[in-house]
């Protein structure tokens, strides 16, 4: 996977992961000690990653060497439909799932996610919480650009260059599954049948004839739709926030109870 030196394959993914899990953790201490926007510092450090990548490899794609054996078996079909990339990714999503519905920890990224300060006055060390799921977001990171490398058969640093960006997809794919933009709502496995949705619409558009640009537009137009949608929704909620709809039944209730 490398232009001078080629490391072999479990080597190399390794490498990778402890990448992406160096600059989750850096994020996280950014955000949970310098008190910086997660977006601002999501988006420097990941342009310094890929100018790093750019400059290691020329601004070239990298191939594996002319042993694609490992990269056919990982593409193959261990099973019908499912060969092991795909396995990988239902593991993950699956596994994730369980942490953030059915553990302490995952209850505690709501929370941290949802309300900050209510967290820290429920004894919840959100520093621990910020660095800890910015990690795990850098390892997950990596392993999604070693999967897709593995697929390819080669490391492409310009990925999204030509279509549709990476980061487009994914804040589009996060929010159409749910993910609130102010934190503190959202789910595992909605973010991934959005992936698929919105994949499937790209793939759909490409079937019929389409150049990038009908696929960029569609995948603007999604998230401006939804974004839309989330804000409306949210001005409404806070609207009635704190309303009680049957406010005028207690209180007569109430009224007849001191008259009894």
């Amino acid at each position: 996977m490398f232009s001078k030196s080629r490391l072999p394959w479990g080597v190399a993914i390794a490498v990778g992961m402890l990448s992406g899990m160096g600059f989750g953790f850096v994020n996280g201490v950014l955000i949970a000690k310098a008190k910086i926007n997660s977006f601002i510092v999501t988006l420097g450090t990941m342009t310094v990653a890929q100018g790093s990548v750019f400059l290691y490899c020329k601004a070239g794609s990298i191939g594996v060497g002319k042993d694609y054996s490992f990269s056919d078996w990982m593409t193959g079909e261990i099973i019908p439909l499912l060969p092991p990339i795909t396995v990988i990714t239902l593991i993950a999503v699956i596994v994730f799932a369980f942490v953030l519905n059915r553990t302490k920890f995952g209850r505690n990224i709501y929370m941290v996610g949802g309300n900050p300060e209510t967290a820290w006055l429920a004894g919840i060390n959100r520093d621990l919480v910020y660095i800890m799921v910015f990690t795990l977001s850098g390892a997950l990171a990596a392993l999604s650009g070693i999967l897709f490398s593995i697929a390819q058969g080669t490391a492409v640093p310009n990925m999204g260059d030509k279509g549709i960006s990476p980061l487009m997809l994914t804040i589009a794919a996060t929010i159409v599954g749910g993910v609130s933009m102010s934190g503190g709502k959202g789910g595992v496995v909605k973010s991934y049948f959005a992936v698929l949705t919105l994949v499937t619409l790209f793939n759909m558009l490409s079937c019929f004839g389409t150049g990038y640009e009908a696929q960029i537009f569609a995948a603007g137009f999604v998230l401006a739709v939804i974004v839309l949608y989330e804000s409306v929704a949210v001005y409404f909620s806070d609207k009635i926030k704190g309303i009680r709809p049957k406010l005028l039944e207690e209180a007569e209730k109430l009224r007849r109870a001191k008259q009894a």
